[in-house]
């Protein structure tokens, strides 16, 4: 999938992929593939599948991710903060048993019970939010139109803003089981439609099927072609909701 697509402003993916890993070969990896060839303006993007812990209310162990025969762990928070050291933008995919932990806001008192609901601006008790927490933004030039008044017309200016360095999907919400199908055709429900939606060549069907079929992939159309088709089994979660960020284009010439 990735072979036939580019980042949001036509760079090639460079790819490595690794199997079986304990937690510090895994974070090992993210510093010598990720963190220290990446430069500002760079797209990185960062998918694991693997058992996650779906019991634990814990703002540190929630969603924790078991590697190598689940000798060893990786916490989300760590996780986060890891990911984050990464330059440029980092999209971030989990499949996992419970890996809507990384997105959900925890009590900051006790640490010991979250919710999944929106927080509440007012809500000063639960502020800990992995992903979300960890993220420290990217400053990214873009144009704006100011306000129309009676002495300034429109005019199109030009301005650094901040803009979330984290683009999250995940397989599931926080406590939440997801799924696999054995058999001849055995595969991971959540990976399956990720590539599905973008394909290999031609149009992209998230971006046909759910957004607006320009051949640009934004965040929210492939999040939304994700949750319809595993939603009646397991409930994806996305950071930012509602994101036009462009993720994936097609590679010239394989529209």
């Amino acid at each position: 999938m990735l072979a036939s697509v580019t980042g949001p402003d036509g760079g090639r993916y460079i790819l490595s992929d690794f199997d079986d890993l304990s937690a510090p070969e895994i974070y090992d990896k993210i510093t010598q593939q990720l963190e220290i060839p990446s430069r500002e303006g760079d797209v990185s993007l960062f998918f694991i599948a693997i058992h996650g812990d779906r019991y634990s209310r814990n703002y540190m162990t929630a969603g924790a991710l078991a590697c190598k025969n689940r000798a060893t762990h990786i916490l989300l928070p760590e996780l986060a903060d890891a990911l984050a050291r990464v330059k440029g933008r980092v999209i971030v995919l989990l499949e996992s048993c419970g890996p809507g932990a990384a997105l959900v806001e925890f009590n900051s008192g006790d640490g010991e019970t979250a919710k999944s609901s929106a927080p509440q601006p007012d809500d000063g008790e639960w502020l800990l939010t992995p992903f979300i927490q960890a993220d420290p933004g990217i400053s990214v030039y873009r144009s704006a139109d100011l306000p129309q008044d009676a002495l300034q017309p429109n005019k199109n200016v030009s301005k650094f803003v901040t803009e979330d360095k984290f683009l999250v999907m995940t397989a599931g919400d926080y406590l939440e089981t997801t799924y696999m199908f054995e058999g001849r055709d055995q595969y991971n429900l959540f990976p399956v439609w990720l590539t599905r939606g973008v394909g290999e060549s031609g149009p992209m069907p998230a971006d046909t099927e759910n957004g607006n079929g320009d051949g640009a992939l934004t965040l929210q159309e492939w999040y939304s072609y994700v949750y319809q088709k595993t939603y009646y089994l397991q409930t994806p979660r996305v950071h930012p909701k509602n994101c036009t960020e462009v993720i994936f284009r097609r590679t010239a010439g394989e529209q």
